[in-house]
């Protein structure tokens, strides 16, 4: 991955962001064709393509990024501005609701899965969001430690108001 960076930053050091992308996108499509491919390949790939604004092919990856690395916090980000950008804000959430379900024994995944509800609560409908944060909140792995940063940052978080 080191050296597909490494390609990356040599295209983008001659030429414009345009011809960067395009040659990132190259290397990070032939990286992907392996049947050992990361979900982090996947993830980046997703990326690419929403910076291009090929939604339907971001939608793909980053979903293909979740399916080989379920705890890949950055396919979570891009898939909701992805999807929060096509209205579509309720399927968003029923990969958070994933998330939840997963067995990650992290719970630096679940602090951090508690900024992408709020990162994109204003656009997400209050009862959803508010079931997936009592979800969030009653991990068993969430202990002491993690609960009061996670309400810290969910206090600063302002749901849509339905109406």
């Amino acid at each position: 991955m080191q050296g597909l960076l490494t390609k990356a930053r040599e295209a983008q050091n001659r030429g414009t962001r345009a011809e960067f992308i395009s040659k990132a996108q190259q290397l990070v499509e032939n990286a992907v064709e392996a049947p050992d491919s990361s979900g982090r390949l996947w993830g980046l790939l997703g990326q690419i393509y929403a910076v291009q604004r090929d939604f339907g092919l971001a939608l793909e990856a980053n979903r293909e990024a979740l399916k080989r690395a379920p705890d890949y916090l950055p396919a979570y980000q891009s898939l909701g501005q992805v999807m929060i950008g096509s209205n579509r804000a309720e399927e968003f959430l029923e990969y958070l609701d994933d998330a939840l379900k997963a067995e990650i024994r992290s719970p630096e995944f679940y602090v951090l899965l508690s900024e992408i509800y709020m990162n994109f609560a204003r656009a997400l409908p209050r009862d959803p969001l508010r079931k997936g944060l009592a979800k969030l909140m009653a991990r068993p792995d969430i202990n002491e430690i993690e609960q009061p940063i996670i309400l810290q940052k969910l206090g600063r978080c302002r749901p849509r108001s339905e109406g």
